[in-house]
């Protein structure tokens, strides 16, 4: 889950993705530019401000990461 720089929240099922990459390519900077690359084959790319990732492994232990 993640908001983008126009304030909207997007999230995406942990199943159809197959990587994320996010750059931080200037200092000071309000969005850092995210790609997210699907199972499919296609990519979507956003201006993420912030937000967090969320995943359980298999003992169901949370992980989570988060970024501002």
């Amino acid at each position: 889950m993640f908001r983008a720089r126009e304030g909207a929240i997007h999230r995406f099922p942990y199943a159809q993705i197959r990587s994320i990459g996010l750059e931080h390519p200037w200092l000071f900077s309000d969005y850092d530019p995210m790609t997210i690359f699907l199972t499919n084959g296609s990519f979507q790319e956003f201006a993420c401000v912030g937000g967090s990732v969320h995943m359980t492994d298999l003992d169901k232990s949370p992980i989570s990461a988060s970024a501002a």
